[in-house]
């Protein structure tokens, strides 16, 4: 669930025809008499990209909340004298000449009805709202992939604050919480930057994840060049399999390499962490993982992390810490993660 802080301001999701596939998917489902093969084919639709499928959820929720139509009265006979029925063919023959193309159509016309009527706005019909900025929230566990106007793009892990302003000749993205991995289209004439608090990332055309904790800011390169402002002025430049530490106040801490390739996995679930505190890990891993986990021990939260986390089986990455390091992994009667230092 994503929540748009001001209904001005939008991130573009995909290019309208997105949303009329959608909601030509979602009428075309409603019918009794459809086939085994074309539900086959709306399933690979849905999962051949992202944004289908955040198109399709969109257009399921706003349906939900158009109202039930009231009872039609029974058709006048001049109504009735203008069916073009043939009873030579078959009422499924019938209904896929005329009901179906006319269910398609009105729900399309009632799901845009309804978003102007409720205040909602499917994020995949920016070519009509054309907006050049937004304030997009995710919560714990969701992942969006979003497609900005200029054509880059723009994934967004659980639990961020995203700011972004594409007006005029600069490109400007704000990361105030959590992470996104950009892939950004190239554009001289204007410059593409990214903020994370007191640090300035500046790109032509790469592709590259930024993470913003209260430890500080982490810069990954998966493709391309990047060039990182330190808060003192001073910049560096990453290429690709190079990843920049920098703390909260924009100063570098470590400068590391990586596989390009595993830059950005969170959104497959993996998250991916070199030399770190076990306390800024549990912060990210917070973010994915709906999981109440908590460090005692000052000592414990010190202690140093390299390695992959998979999102979906947290338990046994917490196994592997109880096993690797002096700390007890213990479960409160609240259900909460407690990890404490070893006797």
């Amino acid at each position: 669930m994503t929540r748009t802080v001001n209904r001005a301001l939008q991130l573009q999701l995909e290019h309208e025809p997105v949303t009329e596939q959608a909601a030509g998917w979602f009428a075309e489902l409603q019918g009794s008499d459809i086939s085994l093969e074309r539900v086959t084919e709306w399933q690979r639709w849905l999962s051949s990209d992202e944004c289908h499928r955040i198109a399709y959820g969109e257009i399921e929720s706003l349906w939900a909340a158009v109202p039930s139509p009231a009872p039609r009265d029974w058709p006048s006979p001049r109504a009735v004298a203008a069916d073009q029925f043939d009873a030579g063919m078959s009422v499924s023959q019938w209904r896929a000449q005329h009901s179906r193309s006319r269910l398609r159509y009105a729900l399309a016309a009632s799901i845009v009805t309804a978003a102007v009527l409720i205040g909602w706005q499917l994020p995949a019909i920016h070519n009509w709202l054309s907006p050049s900025s937004t304030e997009v929230f995710t919560v714990v566990g969701e992942v969006r992939a979003l497609r900005l106007s200029d054509g880059s793009t723009i994934s967004i892990g659980g639990r961020s604050m995203v700011s972004a302003d594409l007006e005029g000749r600069a490109r400007r993205i704000v990361l105030q919480e959590g992470e996104i991995f950009l892939d950004v289209s190239k554009d001289p004439a204007r410059p593409f930057t990214v903020q994370a608090g007191e640090t300035t990332i500046s790109v032509l055309g790469t592709q590259f994840n930024v993470r913003r904790g209260v430890a500080g800011v982490v810069v990954s390169v998966a493709q391309g060049l990047v060039q990182v402002e330190q808060s003192d002025g001073q910049t560096l430049r990453l290429t690709a399999g190079e990843q920049l530490r920098l703390d909260s106040d924009g100063r570098l801490q470590s400068r590391q390499t990586l596989d390009a390739s595993a830059v950005g996995g969170w959104r497959e679930g993996r998250l991916l962490y070199l030399d770190e505190p076990l306390s800024s890990v549990i912060t990210d891993v917070r973010r994915y993982v709906d999981k109440d986990i908590e460090i005692s021990d000052p000592a414990v939260g010190q202690l140093r992390i390299t390695g992959t986390v998979f999102a979906n089986d947290i338990d046994s990455w917490l196994r592997t810490l109880e096993a690797a390091f002096p700390l007890e992994v213990k479960a409160t009667g609240s259900g909460a993660i407690r990890l404490v230092a070893s006797p």
